[in-house]
């Protein structure tokens, strides 16, 4: 039977993405996989972005397979499931433990369901106390808790990053969920190859590179008096931060820094490629909700051809090596990690790790393999008879 034959009748998969936010989890979650679906000849993919009419929504969501959530959609999924059409399949997608988010990080604002308090200078300061605290109510968030809960409960599919979240995460949910790992993954198209060399770069200088967001003040804390101890000692080392900066961990160091801020997203790997970087640091604080997070900054940093001291703990140890990457376990590891880069970095060393890195990166974590995985899940879930109708 010729294959035109075989596909006669058939249709492609329907997948309705919900609105996404415009930063790193949106774009990594959900537009990134959206742009890749709209190459396939397979998949009709549409992404809402909350300017639709209500007649338009109502048609994008009746005419779904699947329809893909987030936390903030909450409102559309309730909508939904208790008016609009029950039977369509929801997958909920997460890559955070909101559940159990730090006092540390400011996210902590709207996720955070206990108060908190903190010793400053001998004497206790609330930090996130209701009453106290301007815009911090834990019942508040107690009730958006609630709603993570009610997203867990209705999912035909709990989709994470790595398999820790997704383990925990899959308690909650029904009976008949199933789950599944979707990596974050790259688009090389937004990784160019090739060294840039700015021109503000002193020569000999050593530039290593950081990027992130508001919830990792703990991990710079953890490594604060090595890190410290080793930029004095090689004063050819700079660093150049982009996103959040942490004033107070920086103190004692903050002629060596260059901060940047955010970009589009789609413009920020080009930024941090023109930053002339040489390797990057990754810490990440001995906490268990770092254990929920995924390994992107390595991946991001590995494809740019950086080589990185990396913590080595969940969910770095899963895909960090000796081979790869300068992994550490302890402040006293990370001092020996970082002077063993900076040194490689000097002799060329540190691009043999950085082939062997970056041969995992294109092999486990380019977008359109990834999406073709992401494809078949989603089929998975879809009664016998659709998955027959569709190509």
């Amino acid at each position: 039977m010729s294959k035109k034959s075989k596909t006669k009748g058939k249709r492609p998969l329907q997948v309705l993405f919900l609105p996404a936010d415009e930063g790193g989890c949106g774009w990594y979650r959900i537009r990134q996989f959206h742009e890749a679906l709209q190459l396939r000849s397979d998949v009709r993919s549409i992404l809402l972005d909350n300017k639709e009419s209500g007649d338009r929504v109502i048609e994008c969501i009746k005419d779904a397979d699947i329809i893909v959530a987030r936390l903030l959609d909450l409102p559309y999924v309730k909508k939904i499931k208790e008016e609009i059409a029950p039977e369509k399949k929801i997958v909920f997608d997460h890559d955070d433990n909101t559940m159990e988010v730090l006092p540390t990080s400011e996210h902590y604002g709207e996720f955070g369901t206990e108060d908190a308090w903190a010793v400053v200078d001998g004497q206790l300061k609330p930090i996130w106390v209701t009453g106290l605290t301007e815009n911090f109510n834990r019942y508040r968030n107690l009730s958006g808790q609630m709603g993570l809960l009610y997203m867990l409960a209705v999912a035909d599919l709990i989709t994470t990053p790595v398999e820790k979240l997704l383990e925990y995460y899959l308690q909650f949910g029904g009976k008949e969920v199933k789950g599944g790992i979707v990596h974050n993954a790259l688009n090389y198209d937004l990784y160019p190859e090739g060294e840039f060399i700015p021109k503000d770069k002193k020569k000999g200088e050593i530039r290593l590179g950081w990027q992130g967001g508001v919830s990792h003040m703990g991990d710079w804390e953890e490594i604060k008096e090595p890190l410290v101890r080793v930029l004095k000692d090689y004063p050819e080392v700079t660093l150049h931060i982009l996103g959040s900066y942490y004033k107070n961990q920086f103190i004692d160091i903050a002629d060596r820094i260059t901060r940047y801020p955010w970009y589009p997203f789609k413009a920020y790997t080009f930024k941090l490629k023109t930053l002339g970087l040489d390797g990057a640091i990754i810490p990440l604080e001995s906490k268990p909700f770092n254990e929920y997070k995924s390994e992107i900054k390595f991946v991001e940093f590995t494809a740019l051809g950086l080589p990185s001291v990396v913590k080595n703990m969940l969910p770095y140890s899963k895909v960090v090596t000796e081979e790869n990457s300068y992994p550490y376990k302890d402040n006293v590891e990370f001092e020996e990690k970082l002077r063993a880069m900076i040194e490689d970095i000097k002799s060329k060393k540190a691009q043999n790790k950085v082939k062997i890195g970056q041969e995992w990166v294109k092999n486990e974590r380019e977008i359109s393999k990834e999406a073709g995985k992401l494809v078949k899940l989603y089929k998975s879930i879809l009664p016998e008879k659709t998955q027959r109708e569709l190509l």
